[in-house]
């Protein structure tokens, strides 16, 4: 009987509201606790990089080897950085396809509704290119269609979606001086924790915890470290 009333009666505009904020919330929280994974992993190749630096000058004979490993991790910090300012943009489009669902509900004009629901279905275009956000968006577009609140402009948008509504595009290369800037910084701010230069930030992204200077690991240790942050990095870029 359920089956058959859902057939013919309009879903209750105010419950789908809900039912999307919901789940616009919840994608809100999963990528905050994407952007928490990134500063983790930060933090944790700042550490083998202070770690890498101390080998070397505790034993000459390493240091080419220590000198590689600090590099590394060096262009893991960059590539991390680039992942939390990627999270953090999409985060903003989420919220803001937020605020333009409980508008288009909130709208009274039928012409108005159209205008912002169509508007609502190509961000989520958007988050539909990307991993972060794929299978939520899709839902969430499938879903508003059938409400009807877009229907009109649903042939459009899709094409717009197939066309490719936002270009990924390929993958930066790391510099050499951007891993260089990355060592100075690193171990500057191992040599004078607390400090007002160490303590000072060149952009708006998050705040991420100083590593603390630790006594030198166990090499096997170390690499056991870094494996395990490579492989959740990898996890949140899938």
């Amino acid at each position: 009987m359920e089956t058959i009333k859902a057939l013919f009666v309009k879903p209750d505009p105010q419950a789908e509201t809900r039912k999307w904020s919901l789940s616009l919330r919840s994608q809100i929280r999963t990528l905050d606790r994407t952007i928490s994974l990134c500063n983790q992993a930060q933090a944790k190749a700042k550490m083998l990089i202070i770690q890498a630096d101390r080998r070397a000058r505790r034993d000459p004979t390493r240091a080419k080897q220590a000198a590689q490993e600090a590099r590394e991790m060096a262009r893991e910090v960059v590539r991390i950085r680039r992942d939390t300012q990627r999270t953090i943009t999409i985060k903003a489009q989420v919220n803001s396809t937020l605020l333009k669902v409980q508008e288009a509900q909130a709208m009274r004009k039928v012409g108005e509704s159209m205008r912002v629901g169509t508007q609502v279905m190509r961000q989520m275009a958007v988050l539909s290119k990307l991993p972060e956000t794929r299978v939520e968006a899709m839902k969430f577009m499938m879903e508003f269609e059938k409400n009807a609140v877009a229907t009109e402009m649903a042939d459009e948008i899709m094409d717009d979606m197939l066309d490719g509504v936002m270009d990924d595009g390929e993958d930066v290369g790391i510099g050499e001086s951007e891993i260089d800037q990355v060592l100075a910084e690193v171990l500057k701010t191992g040599s004078a924790q607390k400090t007002p230069a160490a303590a000072a930030t060149t952009s708006e992204m998050p705040a991420v915890p100083q590593p603390a200077v630790v006594e030198d690991e166990d090499e096997e240790d170390n690499e056991a470290i870094m494996d395990q942050m490579r492989n959740r990095l990898e996890a949140l870029r899938e």
